[in-house]
């Protein structure tokens, strides 16, 4: 590999996600390119110039220069013929690489090019290999129900006709069905089963509550990346996962329904904390079998708009019963657009179709990754039902006042805005139950009879990014109230520590906690000799000590942080005692960077009679450990 690159001077590498003849898709194509490749700074403004204008650009970056391209997922041959064949000039050393599911991409290849290659078919053994995965789920050995499972692998085998997808889905719906029922369950295929046909059945058999979260989920771009987080929000604001039916059946979790999912290999969790997840095959079988129908993503109750701008036109969706209203920007969010999309019906951006009395139905508005959107000032009149509003990323600098009138809003996402001071007016949506900011304070805005009134948000489980300046802020005395937060993120200023610390005693049900100071983040935000946790912290799961440069004793009293599974310690060279993790029976995993060699080895010895917890030293000098 080291040497191919050795070979040319510019490289790019892309895995096209969604191949089509947009103008805004081919420009984004051309622009990713251009990035890759740059000898020189970009214009700024490289995200607006038209697609002449980027080839042209384009042309001139590659001109003399051994160059390598690769195209991953490419679909569209007449696309492939109109934008990049130019580009193909392999008699002087310029290589353009495609990989396509698409056969006729075989007529633009490269007369000079050598035989193509083709990706073999799966031989019986990784076939069965593959099966036994997705039955299994990985895992090495096979119990007895799964060597069950394995006596109809033929059939299974000759009806999945060597497709990795098919075999997956197949694999996963047997995972979740009982022995008896998994041979009349694969003879309701044909002999030869489309992949739609796969699909259907695995979607068939769905408990009914878990149909329509798949569902929603073709709302999202075709590949692309959905944190679970905003996912599972919108599910709760369409009461997709409430009880259904009247109690006919029983309600489930997001983050049970997401796991069962996974387990039917309907859904792929993709990055390294597990917190975005990928759709597997809903979007891409349609593209592999060529439906024809009417589409999901169209539908009456929910629509979605890509990538369009107010340059390009209106959003003239004619919809009678809207539910859902999204706008994806599929654009990296450090490198978003200036577009700028108004909401309201006195413009003409939007048509006023869109923004009438049928609003009245909207549940989900979420425009996260739109720049600066404007919202209407009469927010709480027009979207009376709104239960999610998501303004993540948007740039915001304020938020209408009319947001209190959101009466049944529950999540309001106002992270990595640039909104500093929120609108006290949004205590009176007293139905929110997530409240996510971006380093935002209330100061001295929030109304008295709040302050010192009844606990406010009796629901509110979620408040992230919340920033406190001093320690006599009326925030504080209203923390104390919120007994029913699970999550808190505060940033507070040195001197508001103390008094921010106080309030967590009366927060019992608190699972996730990040406290940290505007001027101190982690490192020296204690500076005290003993740390003493006596019995509070129930639900505390991690627990981050990292560069405490004065503490000397940490205690950890019975019946504190029971449920504590991670411990990690570093560079506090000062600590010589850690006392009392005994009695911690949740704790998998304790990670020592940067201590006093007798503290680590004492640490070592006193719980390596846990077989379960594992215990990690790294023990470094002092001028390593800064």
């Amino acid at each position: 590999m080291p040497k191919i690159k050795q070979h040319f001077d510019r490289r790019a590498w892309l895995h096209v996600t969604c191949p089509g003849a947009e103008s805004c898709w081919k420009q984004s194509l051309l622009v990713e390119i251009l990035k890759q490749t740059a000898v020189r700074d970009l214009p700024n403004d490289l995200e607006h110039k038209d697609e002449e204008q980027l080839c042209e650009m384009l042309h001139k970056s590659l001109m003399e220069q051994r160059y390598l391209i690769v195209l991953d997922n490419w679909g569209d041959a007449e696309l492939f013929n109109e934008l990049l064949v130019p580009f193909v000039d392999s008699k002087n050393g310029r290589r353009v690489i495609v990989t396509t599911r698409n056969a006729e991409m075989c007529n633009y290849a490269d007369p000079w090019t050598p035989d193509l290659h083709f990706l073999p078919d799966l031989t019986n053994k990784e076939c069965e290999d593959l099966l036994h995965v997705s039955i299994t789920g990985g895992g090495n050995s096979i119990d007895d129900d799964s060597q069950l499972k394995m006596t109809i692998k033929e059939e299974i085998l000759s009806k999945s006709n060597g497709s990795p997808p098919a075999i997956s889905l197949l694999g996963g719906l047997l995972s979740t069905v009982k022995v008896s029922k998994q041979a009349a369950l694969i003879k309701q295929l044909k002999n030869r089963p489309t992949l739609e046909d796969i699909m259907r059945l695995s979607f068939d058999e769905l408990p009914s509550i878990m149909k329509l979260c798949v569902l929603y989920m073709a709302l999202y771009p075709e590949e692309s990346e959905v944190p679970t987080r905003r996912l599972f929000r919108q599910w709760a604001a369409e009461w997709l996962l409430a009880e259904a039916a009247n109690g006919l059946e029983q309600s489930l979790s997001a983050e049970d329904c997401f796991r069962q999912l996974e387990r039917r290999n309907l859904i792929l969790w993709y990055g390294e904390n597990r917190m975005k997840a990928k759709e597997f095959g809903l979007l891409r079988i349609e593209e592999e079998t060529r439906v024809t129908g009417p589409n999901p993503k169209q539908s009456a109750q929910h629509q979605q708009v890509r990538g369009q701008t107010p340059a390009e036109g209106h959003y003239s969706y004619q919809v009678h019963c809207l539910r859902s209203f999204a706008l994806f920007n599929t654009s990296k969010l450090e490198t978003q657009g200036r577009d700028i999309v108004v909401l309201d019906a006195s413009q003409n951006l939007l048509k006023p179709k869109l923004l009438d009395r049928r609003l009245y139905l909207l549940r989900v508005l979420d425009l996260e990754g739109v720049y600066k959107p404007v919202l209407p000032e009469n927010s709480g009149n027009i979207l009376s039902n709104l239960r999610y509003l998501g303004l993540r990323w948007t740039i915001l600098d304020s938020i209408p006042e009319s947001v209190g009138n959101l009466l049944l809003l529950e999540t309001l996402d106002l992270k990595h805005t640039n909104i500093t001071k929120v609108t006290s007016a949004i205590w009176n949506a007293k139905n929110l139950r997530h409240l996510y900011l971006s380093e935002a304070s209330f100061g001295k805005s929030i109304p008295h009879h709040i302050i010192s009134g009844k606990p406010p948000y009796c629901k509110l489980e979620t408040l992230w990014g919340l920033f406190i300046e001093t320690g006599k802020s009326p925030m504080i005395r209203v923390l104390k109230k919120l007994r029913s937060l699970k999550k808190l993120g505060v940033t507070c200023r040195p001197g508001a520590v103390k008094a921010v610390t106080e309030c967590f005693s009366s927060l019992t049900r608190l699972e996730s906690l990040r406290l940290r100071s505007r001027d101190l983040l982690l490192a020296r935000s204690f500076t005290g000799k003993s740390l003493n946790c006596k019995a509070g912290f129930p639900k505390l799961r991690i627990l981050i000590l990292w560069m405490l440069e004065e503490l000397e004793v940490l205690v950890v009293k019975q019946g504190a942080m029971r449920s504590l599974e991670e411990l990690e310690i570093r560079q506090c060279e000062k600590l010589g005692k850690v006392d009392s993790l005994n009695h911690i029976d949740s704790l998998k995993s304790v990670s020592l960077t940067g201590v006093d060699e007798d503290l680590a080895k004492h640490m070592e010895e006193k719980l390596k009679v846990r077989q379960h917890t594992l215990v990690k030293t790294e023990l470094l000098s002092k001028k390593e450990s800064r």
